[in-house]
């Protein structure tokens, strides 16, 4: 069961598509829509009272920016993983200069550390904090400081492309540098395609990412809330998908390397609100473009 798409443009690392000025930049908090409070995800292959499987719960201050995020993972019989992250601003800035992430999860082989996602190295319980730098209305730098871990990603724009450079310590030594360029086409507002490679050192593949999206034309309720200075294109799934205008339809997604391929098509048929905004969505997983649909999830939203 994959996490839902629109709550997770918290975890985002890194492809800048919705950046805006650090100061006073009221565009990226500002929304007269409804504030999101939950969203809710119900697993379509279990059934009531033990279908929700992911529940994020949001804050807000007098400024409507988002203060904290409450993501709650549930394996039966219970809750599995708790993630907490708070943000900080500095006086009226819209877009926060840290974050402080907290995770306590069961699970004995958690993923290293990475700014992209906000993951907790090593530590089952710990808290990592996440540092962003702005030059003239963009990110150019983040830094993160996680259990015996410190990553900094560094940002360079070059027409339509994003190009990070990541480099890493874990108990003092350094780890490999990885190099992304992210090549970006938008349209109306949203990114539609992008196509992102990533060099890894020699001991490593090399990979090749890509996206393609379908959005629909009703308002998406995180959008011009931006939670996180950034949006990210992973192929890790939903929770790395980019917060954008309107709200995904279709989502194409392929990895190459070396050594393995993997496609996947993600879709998804809103219910809305006599507002416009989204009530609820069913999703459907087609697992390397076979063809198939299958209904995998329902997501609920609720507003305050």
């Amino acid at each position: 069961m994959k996490k839902p798409l629109s709550l997770f443009i918290l975890f985002a690392g890194i492809l800048i598509s919705i950046v805006g000025c650090r100061k006073s930049n009221n565009n990226s908090t500002n929304n007269s829509g409804p504030l999101l409070s939950e969203l809710v995800d119900l697993d379509a292959t279990l059934s009531a009272p033990d279908d929700t499987s992911f529940v994020e719960k949001f804050s807000y201050d007098n400024s409507e920016r988002v203060t904290e995020s409450l993501q709650l993972e549930y394996n039966l019989p219970g809750v599995d993983t708790i993630e907490k992250d708070t943000y900080y601003y500095n006086g009226s800035d819209t877009l926060p200069y840290k974050t402080l992430h907290y995770e306590n999860s069961p699970d004995s082989a958690l993923l290293p550390f990475d700014v992209a996602y906000n993951y907790e190295s090593g530590n089952i319980n710990g808290t990592s904090t996440i540092y962003y730098f702005y030059l003239s209305g963009k990110l150019i730098e983040d830094s993160a400081i996680g259990y015996n871990y410190t990553q900094t990603n560094t940002y360079s724009y070059v027409g339509n492309s994003v190009i990070r450079n990541q480099s890493s310590t874990t108990n003092g030594t350094a780890n490999s540098v990885y190099v992304d360029t992210f090549y970006q086409t938008s349209q109306n507002g949203n990114l539609i395609n992008q196509i992102d490679t990533l060099y890894r050192a020699p001991s490593f593949d090399n990979i090749t990412e890509g996206f393609a999206y379908q959005l629909d034309d009703h308002p998406n309720p995180l959008y011009n809330r931006s939670i996180t200075p950034f949006a990210v294109l992973e192929i890790d799934g939903l929770n790395a998908d980019p917060e954008q205008k309107n709200n995904f339809t279709s989502i194409n997604s392929y990895s190459a390397s070396p050594n393995d391929s993997t496609s996947e098509i993600d879709s998804y048929v809103y219910t809305y609100n006599s507002n416009g905004y989204p009530k609820s969505a069913l999703g459907y997983d087609d697992d390397n473009n076979t063809g198939g649909s299958i209904l995998s999830d329902t997501l609920i939203y609720v507003y305050k």
